[in-house]
């Protein structure tokens, strides 16, 4: 992340916010507009359903469809969409005076209208509620009616995630509070870095194709630069390992790849998960290396309950290093919880790739085609800002340059051309960053 761009100060974007009718949207933006009115607040809507009894009429004003139609046709709306048989709107102006003004415009949205609402505001910041699992969704929907019931039956059965910015997963055991922070971190996050980084969509589907592309290829003798990051992290992890995690501790990595984190290592006796994007990293994983349980998934959205997990592990955590990920890394950890990662130095990358390729790296396959995976690099301050802005606190953190390589390795070729393009001596080149941070309290 760039420091400079940290401190831009960027219009507001709209909040959309979706989910499962009664699944608690109206009760979290309520939370954020009545606990921060000087962050959030609701956006002037227009809809043609009739008044609720407990309704006082500054969020909508009721109108007939053939107004609704008609303030479309003028542009006086954002948005023209039809939710549960009833026409919904939002005024353009009290969107871009909300946003003007250093507010977020804030308003739940069904999930089926937000790529059009992001045709029109680019810069939209798309959230989804979802239960944790069907269990939830039968608690949490007590009260909703039936007919959105079994609409939303059907609606989120076919739901395609890559669409939206933020998922975020509803337990039925949290606290109004707790789900209402950690959108109120993941906005603010997703929004200061929105220059930064692509879709988070778009990273999930670059990164599952890309890295299922080279798994059967994957290994230390083949990527040099690879084995040459492992060597310089060896000692980090070791230390972590044998003297930081507890046993009985539940530990998950993010990104096993081809289980080089968990073999290579003696691990005390934890219940240890990992989890991959890549369906062929998973499956070398579990099979090559045994690396007990991996499941495929992204790592924004977690197969884990919130609170969950005591330790994340993440060696080379380049491929999933932005908002929405590491947001959600710290949702199912426990407050307090340890993470710990390496990822490439931008030192190290600003010396091979171009500024059309900043966000990703290439691997030259077998065959003679190239497999392409994102991989966002920082200096250590700019990686231990980002981290800090999504909710972690950093314990200790260091820098490992080409005199940290041993004297007998092979240099990556990657690693050589980067510091002679750079001209600067190979001792002086950072080349990997190593970060141990926990989880805040708030």
């Amino acid at each position: 992340m760039r420091d400079r761009v940290m401190k831009a100060r960027l219009p507001c974007p709209l909040v959309a916010v979706g989910g499962p009718s009664g699944i608690g949207k109206t009760s979290a933006i309520n939370y954020l507009v009545r606990r921060y009115p000087n962050e959030y607040a609701r956006p002037l809507s227009y809809t043609s359903r009739a008044p609720r009894p407990d309704e006082d009429g500054r969020e909508y004003l009721h109108v007939s469809d053939e107004e609704m139609r008609a303030m479309w046709q003028a542009g006086a709306l954002a948005n023209l969409d039809d939710a549960y048989g009833k026409l919904y709107g939002i005024s353009t102006e009290s969107i871009d005076t909300l946003g003007s003004s250093g507010v977020y415009p804030i308003k739940e949205v069904h999930p089926a209208n937000h790529a059009k609402l992001r045709q029109l505001h680019p810069g939209l910041v798309s959230v989804i509620m979802l239960p944790f699992d069907a269990n939830d969704l039968n608690l949490m929907t007590v009260g909703a009616r039936e007919d959105r019931k079994t609409a939303d039956a059907e609606f989120y059965s076919h739901i395609d995630l890559s669409q939206f910015d933020v998922i975020r997963p509803i337990c039925a055991v949290e606290s109004l509070e707790v789900v209402s922070e950690f959108l109120r971190g993941c906005i603010r996050a997703t929004h200061a870095t929105r220059a930064l980084f692509p879709a988070p969509g778009m990273i999930d589907a670059v990164n599952r194709a890309g890295y299922d592309q080279v798994a059967c290829e994957f290994s230390e003798t083949r990527r040099v630069t690879t084995a040459n990051f492992h060597l310089l992290s060896k000692a980090f992890f070791h230390s972590l390992i044998a003297e930081t995690l507890i046993e009985g501790w539940t530990c998950l990595e993010v990104g096993p790849g081809w289980g080089w984190l968990r073999n290579e290592f003696r691990w005390p006796n934890v219940a240890y998960l990992g989890v991959d994007i890549s369906p062929g990293m998973a499956h070398r994983s579990s099979e090559d290396g045994g690396v007990a349980v991996v499941q495929v998934g992204s790592a924004r959205n977690l197969p884990l309950a919130s609170s969950s997990v005591d330790a994340i592990l993440a060696s080379l955590a380049d491929p999933f290093c932005y908002p929405a990920a590491l947001c959600e890394m710290r949702r199912v950890m426990r407050p307090g919880g340890l993470f710990a990662m390496s990822a490439p130095a931008r030192h190290w990358s600003d010396g091979i790739r171009d500024s059309d390729n900043s966000h990703y790296t290439v691997f030259g396959l077998n065959d003679g085609q190239q497999a392409r995976v994102c991989s966002f690099t920082f200096s250590l301050t700019e990686l231990c800002t980002l981290l800090e802005l999504c909710g972690f606190e950093i314990a200790r953190c260091a820098t490992a340059t080409g005199a940290d390589l041993p004297s007998d390795a092979r240099v990556a070729p990657a690693i050589a051309l980067s510091a002679e393009r750079q001209r600067v001596p190979l001792n002086d080149l950072a080349i990997l960053n190593m970060v141990v941070a926990r989880r805040a309290e708030k």
